[in-house]
């Protein structure tokens, strides 16, 4: 069986600093998704761009954080990049807590991946995936 990981990772308003931090944070989010599948054999799930993309995030954030959700309750393990915990991702948290969701909180080891410590940070990861037992 493949592990499905579901990514979560903080963005930012959309029109703060000029769309810089959430531009910084998307690049952000790619880099972690990017680690993860170097580090791992696991399938990631990543709908958030594709939201954004798409949508009007305005009139469809409640419905984004429903669906992701309900897309979150159906992978193995829940995993938390970026270096902060933001409200929307708390609400995809909480949810998979409540639900027994194996947790990866990679938060500590910040916003961006540390390139410099690229090998390190993989070795790292896999580590802690390890400690959940999902493959």
């Amino acid at each position: 069986m493949h592990v499905v990981a579901f990514l979560i990772h903080a963005l930012g308003e959309r029109d703060a600093n000029h769309g810089m931090a959430r531009g910084d944070n998307i690049q952000s989010a790619h880099m972690w998704f990017r680690l993860l599948k170097e580090s791992t054999r696991w399938a990631i799930c990543y709908p958030t761009t594709a939201y954004l993309a798409s949508v009007d995030e305005l009139a469809f954030m409640p419905g984004m954080l429903v669906d992701h959700r309900e897309m979150m309750l159906r992978c193995d393990v829940l995993v938390a990049t970026g270096g902060v915990m933001s409200p929307h991702m708390r609400f995809i948290w909480d949810a998979a807590k409540r639900s027994g969701k194996p947790l990866l909180d990679l938060l500590d080891l910040g916003a961006m991946p540390p390139l410099d410590l690229r090998d390190e940070t993989k070795r790292e990861i896999q580590r802690r995936a390890d400690a959940l037992d999902l493959d």
